[in-house]
């Protein structure tokens, strides 16, 4: 895999896909519930403390720690794609957030001085970065000592079907080619031990490592269509490059597969997370 040439199809992604997130954020948020709480809850941002939300999105996670920082404190949102960057600060500027600062950035070269932030967080950024490694040796540089790191990461492939459904047909048909265990992907970060190895050569410690549920419901098939077709990420740019005669095909697929999860006209398809809090070591 050329990493660079992956890096900015990734980024062309995101950017093609940021207004729908944008749009859709309260929605696309609620399976995720329970990993935004676990996050905030062990990052703990303090009155006064400088906070780095490390591939923003658009911007949930910045406006809770924003609001734990207070106005003594400072939120520096980042995120290399840019319209992903400016839904953010869009919606920073209409709740009034005056503590945030936004910056296009790339997580594995950031533009920020060694020691300067207290903690960092990072919800389901660090797998699909062309060099995970190098991103989390570079969050162990920015932030201080006794500084903390929470971050989230999709676990194994088998237990997340919200992902394998839709990813399989893709595989099988010739659209996606198979993950690669050493490459960067929604499962590349998917095993416990595989987490603590990239801490350790980031000069990162596990405070803490836990599984976190999630559960994508969907009231029938042309919604479980839209789903993948206009969020999911690579999947969707996969789809979307088709003809209309095998995007067809491909939910017909798809639609069979899912049949496993069925729940009255529409489907309940889990997942699992891990969950880390890390500090320098």
């Amino acid at each position: 895999m050329d990493l660079n040439e992956y890096r900015e199809s990734s980024r062309k992604t995101w950017n093609r896909l940021a207004p729908t997130w944008d749009e859709r954020r309260a929605q696309m948020a609620e399976p995720v519930k329970p990993v935004r709480d676990w996050l905030i809850e062990r990052l703990a941002p303090r009155e006064g403390e400088t906070i780095l939300d490390i591939a923003c999105g658009t911007g949930e996670m910045t406006e809770l720690a924003a609001a734990g920082v207070g106005p003594a404190g400072r939120v520096i949102c980042t995120d290399f794609a840019t319209r992903m960057l400016e839904a953010a600060r869009r919606r920073g500027d209409a709740a009034g957030l005056s503590n945030v600062e936004y910056r296009e950035m790339d997580a594995e070269n950031m533009d920020l001085d060694d020691a300067s932030v207290d903690g960092a967080v990072c919800r389901f950024g660090y797998m699909l970065m062309p060099d995970r490694d190098a991103a989390l040796r570079e969050t162990r540089r920015v932030l201080r000592e006794g500084g903390r790191l929470a971050f989230a990461v999709w676990a194994e492939p088998a237990r997340n079907p919200w992902v394998l459904v839709p990813g399989s047909v893709l595989i099988e048909r010739g659209h996606m080619p198979p993950p690669d265990p050493d490459g960067p992907g929604i499962f590349a970060l998917g095993d416990r031990s595989r987490i603590e190895a990239s801490l350790a050569q980031a000069g990162l410690e596990p405070v803490e490592i836990e599984e976190v549920e999630v559960h994508h419901h969907t009231p029938d098939s042309d919604a479980l269509w839209d789903r993948v077709t206009q969020t999911m990420g690579p999947l969707a740019t996969a789809i979307a490059e088709q003809p209309q005669e095998e995007q067809a095909a491909i939910r017909g697929a798809m639609e069979t597969r899912a049949e496993a999860f069925r729940e009255g006209d529409g489907y309940h398809l889990p997942g699992a997370a891990y969950v880390a809090l890390a500090q320098p070591a």
